[in-house]
């Protein structure tokens, strides 16, 4: 039957009503989410039991709320069948959520409201059509997502596979990465914090254009995926895998400004919902990318740097879930990278913003989605290879091969083989608690685990910074423990010897990946607070932290404070001694205008600039008002460089060289004449040739990785670097061998852990390092067998440095009673040398030194007593003001920063000691460059002026003027001449002999020859004959200069260099640590003796002593006449002599 005029249904929504022919209804729902639900993507699904109308409804659920959280259908007229007896069939309306990532239905419940639009007829009437609103409050309640994949164990709900916390910028702990670079062509991992999930990296190919983005492919692993679906319906590398190209929007056609998920590269994804009051997407809070619809098929991801990238392929889907592929990466000037596919939505080719093309190949038979070659523009290629549907092998452009294997019937990797050698992973889950524990080829573990309510873990801190937004309490919550190699070797499972990363939580409690305070096992633990929190406990609407917090030794806050735009730039950050820096940007957020800072009586302007529309600077006007100037060409290529004093810089492309590639650099005109250097390429687009003013060419090989192979000069000699591994050929990512223009080698060996283990140099001699399995450099051990050694405290800072003679350095950190115990921070405390004096450290609130003494270990005075030395610092710049020291106070003073500024604005202006007529005083030029420094007044300067080419010309002070003359636009000094007419002048060798310097000529005004000096040297540099002639000598006299494979002096007779009779004999040798043990100087020889920490203690033959050290190694007696004090900073005070009052 018809519902009756505002009837109210109170059931779970499978519900039935029964409309009449023509009978209409419109559909309006909000949604209430359970606490219980995982973030993710789901839909509403409504239907007619006759099948004619039906409605998807897809939404996101983002920290606990759906987005939208309302839907409105437009009015649709129910058809009903007719059946024989003429009657009408019921229209049935279901309501189900479902998790569209996972396929499971998520039950909805709650209340309907009916209301009637026209007049009710009572049934068994013809009716009229009568309209109908349907007005849904729907709750959607969670049940425990299932694992996407088979793993050993369950995923917990804090963390279901639909998370998007796996991608690139995520939190990560452990591992052989490098987050601050692109990865290495070989696989590296690390562990994704909050959901405890492997991530592992490759790049097996990859070249960088002259312009555009670079051509980097990626891969990457994320065990805990969520965002894959079970099949894959596009370009793959099997489950958990993806790739740097792989990008795509998922949107619903049907609903134009629902919540979107841009699937990032390298996996994850960003979830961006709409914002309708402002009519545009919210920017995720992370990498603060803004989501832009541009078409009814069509986005652009923007990042803060003015990039973007393109999405304009569509998969054709007419309903949730429909995607939409990336095409193009695009510079923030415009160039792009652009993505083909062909009709399986297979990437077939990336085109670089030169046109130059990379292909992808796929030749896994049956399974025609899967990558398993890409090929680079220049042939180079890397390889994959499948093993069970799983990637098994990735083989990059010069073959370093990567293999992975699996855990059997899933897909987590639980191991990685390399040429350096395996690296294993186990991982599992009781209840919420969940772990990974890697071990490298060495033993050395690793553990991330996330626990609740860990043993050993408080749930507050006893020591809390003051600062606005921080409660202390839930730390026993929410947290990721990482035990590092050192860490997993002294304390295995205690939960307080582990670094503890705390998390935020989103609305309806689940972990939001976002760190609100961190702790490292030995210091006080670092809080942050976030723009937009509700609390402190909660996720606010920015990954960027607006505070972090710390207590130090001495009890006080350390505080730092950021603010940002809306692209996460920091427009305001002031510093913990409360120096404010402000950053102004153009509207559109991405161009920095303007830097300045700030106090509450001041706003200095220290830079600013202006900008083309690529985002490239034009000009910049630094702090003394100078501004440098900068031109492009249509690609936003650098043309011209143009300094505050008008000299230009200028870069050429193409031409001679490819296209887009740097032609040419010319210097600015000295004399009219430029100083170009030019450039030559490669088949693979390399600098294969360098040419400069003087045409000396240096030829490049290379390998395939880009690396120097060989480098090669004029006279045919060259250097030759190698990177396979000397004992087993296999190919490595180290440089394992060096050969100088001489031929001789230099040979390093890498343990498995890619840690240095020796290196040999030409003379055979080895030193070799002695790692730890915790992963820290234990010892060093020189060809002569002594041994340093570095003993490290849990978090691997050094806390005591052994010596081969057994003397210590012990070292403690800030809030420490002894190594290994629990400080505040890695603030050096003290050093206390092996004659037990100790050197102490004091700071101000930003980490600047304050003080530093000298005490004996019990803190009392040295005996005789070392003065301190304290520091203050500049209010508004942070720069060093005072420094007061035994002697007494020197003060810095410095060009002022204002509204007219001056030539050298902000640089060091005066330097005055506590001594009188001992101010020095500094002037600069438009460029910063000292052009005059004096000396208690104008009385005793130098000054100095300098070319267009930024060479010293002259340089006048109280002897007079002196000048400097060169070879034509070269750094080659050709001349000097003094103040008394005195010259010098200097000649070269041709570019065979690497223009080298070749004579040196001393004259007197009238001409005369004072002295010369003539070269010889050998390829390597070294000088092999010295040619000295001067009036006194009756001829000249020449040394030949002898020296061994590790370019040691042995020998050096002086002959007469016309008849080669001998002068003088000089000889000398060396112990394996380069000691000097013999000389001989004409028929006398000298020996001497070091001990095991390389000092001289004796000496017999022409010279008979013996030295003294005191336990630091400071000589405390020669041996002959004289004796040495010195304080404790190591400084010398005194020299006695022996048998006088004489100091």
């Amino acid at each position: 039957m018809r519902p009756a005029s505002a009837q109210t249904v109170q059931q779970r929504i499978v519900t039935g009503f029964g409309l009449w022919n023509d009978d209409s209804y419109s559909l309006h729902a909000h949604v209430n989410v359970d606490s219980g639900l995982p973030d993710g993507s789901y839909y509403l699904h409504f239907t007619e039991n006759n099948g004619a109308n039906s409605f998807n409804a897809p939404f996101q659920i983002v920290s606990g709320q759906a987005s939208p959280p309302t839907f409105d259908w437009s009015a649709s007229t129910y058809r009903a069948r007719y059946v024989p007896d003429g009657g009408t069939t019921m229209a049935a309306i279901d309501a189900f959520g479902v998790g569209s990532n996972t396929g499971i239905g998520v039950p909805a419940s709650g209340q309907i409201t009916v209301t009637r639009q026209d007049v009710f007829f009572p049934n068994g009437n013809v009716p009229p059509a009568v309209h109908y609103d349907f007005d849904f409050n729907v709750s959607v309640a969670g049940l425990a997502t299932p694992t996407p994949t088979p793993t050993p164990t369950s995923t917990p709900p804090q963390s279901p596979g639909s998370r998007p916390h796996t991608k690139a910028n995520d939190h990560k702990s452990g591992g052989n990465q490098c987050p601050e670079t692109a990865p290495d062509p070989m696989a590296r991992y690390s562990v994704h914090s909050m959901l405890v999930s492997l991530n592992i990296e490759d790049r097996p190919l990859r070249y960088t254009p002259p312009r555009g983005p670079a051509i980097d492919f990626i891969v990457t692993y994320n065990q805990k995926e969520g965002q894959q679906p079970a099949v894959f319906h596009y370009s793959n590398l099997g489950p958990k895998w993806t790739f740097g190209w792989l990008s795509y929007i998922t949107d619903d056609p049907s609903a134009q400004l629902a919540t979107t998920a841009v699937y990032v590269p390298g996996g994850g994804a960003e979830i961006f919902a709409f914002d309708y009051s402002t009519q545009t997407f919210q920017t995720d809070p992370q990498s603060h990318a803004a989501l832009v619809k541009t078409g009814a098929s069509s986005y652009e991801r923007r990042l803060p740097d003015g990039s973007k990238q393109v999405f304009a392929i569509t998969d054709g889907a007419v309903s949730y879930p429909r995607r939409i592929f990336m095409t193009q990466l695009v510079d923030s000037t415009g160039n792009a990278m652009t993505i083909s596919y062909d009709s399986s939505f297979r990437i077939t080719t990336v085109t670089d913003a030169l046109g130059q093309t990379s292909t992808i190949s796929y030749e896994v038979a049956g399974d025609p989605l899967k990558i398993t070659r890409v090929t680079d523009p220049f042939g180079r290629f890397a390889t994959f290879q499948y093993s069970g549907g799983h990637l098994s092998t990735i083989t990059d452009e010069i073959g370093i091969p990567s293999h992975f294997t699996y855990l059997a019937g899933t897909d987590s990797i639980d191991s990685i083989t390399t040429p350096y050698g395996t690296t294993t992973f186990v991982s599992g889950q009781n209840g919420t608690n969940r772990w990974i524990e890697t071990t490298d080829p060495l033993g050395g573990k690793e553990r991330v685990e996330y626990r609740d309510h860990a043993p050993g873990i408080s749930p507050s801190e006893p020591v809390v910074p003051n600062a606005v937004g921080i409660t202390n309490a839930g730390m026993d919550i929410a947290n990721t423990f990482y035990w590092d190699k050192k860490a997993m070797l002294v304390a295995p499972g205690d939960y307080t010897k582990a670094k503890i990363t705390h998390w935020l939580l989103n609305a309806n409690g689940s972990t939001s990946g976002i760190a609100a305070s961190e702790k490292l096992p030995l210091e006080n633990r670092v809080w942050f607070t976030y723009a937009g929190q509700p609390d402190s406990s909660h996720a606010g609407t920015t990954a960027n932290p607006s505070q972090v917090a710390r207590v130090l030794g001495d009890g006080s806050t350390q505080l730092s404070q950021f603010e940002y735009n809306n692209l996460g730039k920091i427009t305001k950050a002031t510093d913990p001694a409360g120096r404010s820096t402000t950053y102004i940007y153009e509207s559109n957020n991405v161009d920095l205008l303007e830097v300045r800072q700030t106090t509450a009586s001041n706003y200095t302007l220290l830079r600013k600039f202006t900008y083309n529309s690529g985002h490239q600077p034009l000009t910049h006007t630094d702090a003394a008002g100078q501004v440098t100037a900068f031109t492009y060409n249509g690609f936003g290529q650098l043309l011209t460089r143009t300094n505050a004093k008008n000299e230009t810089t200028t870069l050429a492309y193409g031409g001679t060289a490819p296209d887009g590639y740097v032609a040419s650099i010319t210097s600015p005109p000295f004399n009219g004449v430029s100083a170009v250097t030019t450039f030559g390429y490669d088949t693979f687009k390399r600098v294969r040739n360098v040419t400069d003013t003087d045409n000396y060419t240096v030829v490049i090989d290379y390998d395939a990785l880009d690396r120097k192979t060989r480098v090669t000069y004029p006279d045919s000699t060259f250097e030759q670097f190698q990177y396979t591994d000397n004992l087993t050929g296999a190919m490595t990512l180290d440089l394992t061998g060096s050969r100088d223009r001489r031929g001789l080698w230099t040979y390093r060996h890498y343990n498995a852990n890619e840690q240095l283990e020796s290196i040999t140099d030409a003379a055979n001699r080895t030193t070799t390092f002695g790692w730890c399995t915790c992963g820290a450099l234990d010892n060093i051990t020189d060809p002569k067998s002594q041994i340093t050694t570095f003993r490290r405290d849990l978090q691997g800072r050094v806390y005591q440095k052994v010596f081969a003679d057994g003397t210590v350095n012990d070292f403690l950190f800030e809030g420490q009673s002894g190594p290994n115990t629990q400080g505040a921070t890695s603030r050096l405390q003290s050093l206390t040398d092996a004659k037990g004096q100790r050197t102490n450290y004091l700071y101000w609130p930003d980490n600047a030194v304050q003080q530093i003494s000298y005490t004996n270990t019990a803190g009392q005075p040295l005996s005789p007593p070392t003065p301190s030395v304290s520091f203050t610092y500049d209010i508004q710049f942070g720069l060093i003001k005072t420094m007061t020291d035994g002697i007494g106070t020197t003060t810095y003073g410095y060009n002022s920063i204002g509204a007219e500024p001056t030539l050298g604005a902000g640089r060091l202006e005066s330097i005055e000691g506590p001594l009188g007529h001992d101010k020095i005083t500094f002037g600069y030029d438009q460029l910063g460059r000292v052009i005059n420094r004096s000396i208690d007044g104008t009385a005793n300067s130098d000054t100095w002026t300098f070319d267009s080419l930024g060479r010293v010309r002259t340089e006048v002070n109280n002897l007079g003027t002196f000048n400097y003359s060169y070879v034509g636009v070269t750094n080659r000094l050709s001349g000097t001449t003094y103040p008394g007419g005195q010259s010098t002048s200097y000649s070269y060798f041709p570019n065979a002999q690497d223009k080298r310097l070749q004579k040196i000529k001393n004259q007197t005004s009238s001409d005369n020859l004072l002295s010369q000096f003539d070269y010889n040297y050998d390829a390597e540099g070294l000088i092999k004959t010295w040619t000295t002639s001067n009036p006194s000598l009756h001829t000249a006299q020449r040394t030949d200069l002898g020296y061994d494979n590790a370019d040691q002096l042995l020998t050096a007779p002086i002959k007469n260099a016309t008849t080669n009779a001998l002068v003088k004999e000089y000889t000398y040798a060396y112990d394996a640590a380069g000691n000097r043990t013999s000389e001989r100087i004409g028929n006398k020889t000298t020996l001497s003796t070091p001990n095991n920490v390389n000092e001289l203690i004796s000496q017999s033959g022409a010279v008979n002593r013996t030295l003294t050290y005191d336990a630091n190694g400071s000589l405390i007696n020669d041996g002959e006449s004289r004796t040495f004090q010195w304080d404790g900073a190591n400084r010398l005070v005194a020299i006695n002599y022996t048998g006088t009052n004489k100091r």
